[in-house]
């Protein structure tokens, strides 16, 4: 059994299962322990951007599918009703989380995901790849599964973009006054 990251252990308990289209239930531990990779997909149909990126990526997986890569992906829902959910979910090849909105809201707060699309690329130990998934596997999936690949783009944390904000507008304001004087 490969050794999960501590953070991923945290994911699997509060999000044990996956389901496949037809909802059967596979356990999330199995799915990163049989895949290379595995891409949490952070995605919402009422996001116009969302779903100009999903087609891309549905071609791109079913690419790396037939191609035999140890792939797979769990779209986490960013949409506020069942029916967007389940319309949205029947264009995705991959497997989703069974809670909606319950498991999808969790995992959100638990990868600070404040931006769609999102793609979070986790390896089979747990490791975060990138957070920035869906460049890294649109323009260098002939690459996959990105040996020794460490991202260089990190989102920051909402904390550090309510620190830089703040003193944005602090340095504006200073300014301000001393154009006043």
């Amino acid at each position: 059994m490969a050794k999960i990251a501590g953070a991923v252990v945290e994911l699997t308990r509060r999000c044990p299962t996956v389901v496949d289209a037809a909802y059967n239930h596979k356990q999330f531990s199995e799915v990163l322990e049989q895949n290379e990779v595995v891409g949490l997909y952070f995605s919402s149909y009422s996001c116009p951007a969302c779903r100009k990126m999903t087609p891309k990526l549905v071609e791109v997986y079913n690419d790396l599918r037939r191609r035999n890569r140890s792939f797979e992906m769990v779209f986490v829902s960013g949409d506020t009703s069942q029916h967007d959910f389940v319309g949205y979910f029947s264009s995705m090849p991959w497997l989703t989380l069974p809670d909606f909105p319950a498991s999808p809201s969790i995992l959100f707060a638990f990868f600070r995901v404040w931006m769609l699309p999102t793609l979070i690329l986790l390896r089979s130990d747990g490791t975060v790849i990138t957070r920035s998934g869906c460049s890294l596997l649109l323009n260098h999936a002939h690459e996959f599964p990105w040996p020794g690949y460490r991202d260089a783009n990190r989102f920051l944390s909402l904390n550090t973009c309510i620190a830089l904000t703040a003193l944005c507008a602090l340095a504006g304001l200073l300014y301000l006054l001393l154009m006043m004087l």
